[in-house]
């Protein structure tokens, strides 16, 4: 297992924690989308939950913060098992034992251990654990303003800074201590130039180290090992975006003729240049553009409702949107584009044994204006 320090802190929680809900009912759901039809999902969520240590509260409610339920570090362990069922091989996890007492989070840090011996990977980020978590993992990495200040085991970690002339103290945290070690003091110019140079040097001084050397030797060695067959599905050939308009422009029912696009072009364009050149005239007057953004979303709104019968018909609103609808251009922009792609068709209604009902949809629009 692998844990992973930070300063200043990062921020965020383990794992989003499911609310109102029970622990048995929410992870066969989560085990459902994970590996659907299979017939062993029961068998999968009764191992995880035997392994998280959560079978004596399998049919308790988790709860929230109105509703009592479970403890936070069985909540913890919940959000774990949920990823769990999905059988991962590598394990990212963002400050698991934030907010839980030193005893919960403790048992955490151990379960999270026992599952990276496993075959599986495990990385962390943690702040300020117990001093009993340090042999627990296998690599620690401290970082500083972005900066590797240190990877390696945790023995490697002792070595590194005492030759760098920060021996830990007897009776302290090696956490804490090197935590606070690479850390920088903003409380003033002085503290931080002083704290920061000190960072630097020992960051130089593992860049220039044998334990830095093995990690860039272990990323070489990356490069030569066999490359994998790529995923199947992705050596697919997808089909030309030409080709697939081709094939569903013909299916869409649309007029076929070219001068009708055009026709439908030109209204689209028109009104899209309309609503930009709406958009300037508003920046004449109102120089916030988060104003003048939400003026124009709402006019364009407003005048797609009334100008195009999108909600009632034109003929059915009270006489003042009728006069309103013809100040819009979309009641223009609509009228235009219905008639564009139905003039000319002739549509047939009706089944075979009732008399045939023709009509022109042109003749029912010229008569509507």
């Amino acid at each position: 297992m692998q844990a992973l320090w930070s300063s200043p802190p990062l921020q965020g929680a383990c794992a989003d924690t499911p609310g109102n809900c029970w622990d048995k009912p929410l992870l066969p759901k989560a085990a459902a989308i994970a590996a659907a039809g299979d017939a062993t999902i029961g068998i999968e969520v009764d191992a995880v939950m035997a392994e998280l240590s959560l079978s004596h509260i399998a049919d308790k409610i988790i709860g929230s913060r109105i509703f009592v339920g479970i403890s936070g570090g069985e909540r913890r362990r919940v959000s774990i098992a949920a990823q769990l069922l999905q059988d991962p091989k590598v394990m990212l996890l963002d400050e698991p034992t934030t907010g839980l007492d030193c005893l919960t989070a403790n048992q955490i840090v151990s379960l999270l251990s026992e599952l990276a011996h496993r075959d599986r990977i495990v990385i962390i980020t943690i702040h300020q654990p117990r001093s009993e978590l340090f042999r627990l993992f296998d690599k620690i990495a401290i970082m500083s303003f972005g900066e590797m200040v240190f990877c390696g085991n945790p023995m490697e970690m002792i070595t590194f800074f005492s030759d760098c002339g920060y021996s830990c103290p007897e009776q302290s945290n090696p956490f804490d201590f090197y935590v606070d070690l690479t850390s920088v003091d903003t409380r003033s110019k002085e503290r931080e130039l002083e704290t920061y140079s000190r960072v630097q040097v020992i960051v130089s001084a593992y860049k220039n180290s044998e334990i830095f050397s093995k990690v860039l030797a272990a990323i070489e060695r990356t490069k030569c090992m066999k490359e994998l067959p790529p995923i199947p599905f992705k050596n697919r050939e997808s089909p030309s975006a030409f080709y697939k308009l081709w094939i569903l422009l013909r299916t869409a029912g649309l007029y076929p003729d070219a001068s009708r696009f055009g026709i439908f072009f030109a209204v689209v364009l028109a009104s899209h240049i309309i609503g930009e050149l709406l958009t300037l005239v508003i920046l004449g007057v109102v120089q916030n553009p988060n104003i003048v953004q939400s003026g124009v979303v709402l006019l364009n709104s407003a005048g797609v409702i009334a100008g195009t019968g999108l909600v009632r018909t034109i003929e059915d609103m009270p006489t003042p949107f009728k006069i309103l609808s013809y100040l819009t251009f979309q009641k223009y922009s609509s009228e235009i584009l219905i008639v564009n792609e139905f003039y000319g068709l002739n549509f047939t209604c009706g089944l075979v044994i009732i008399a045939i009902l023709s009509f022109k949809i042109r003749e029912r629009i010229i008569s509507r204006q």
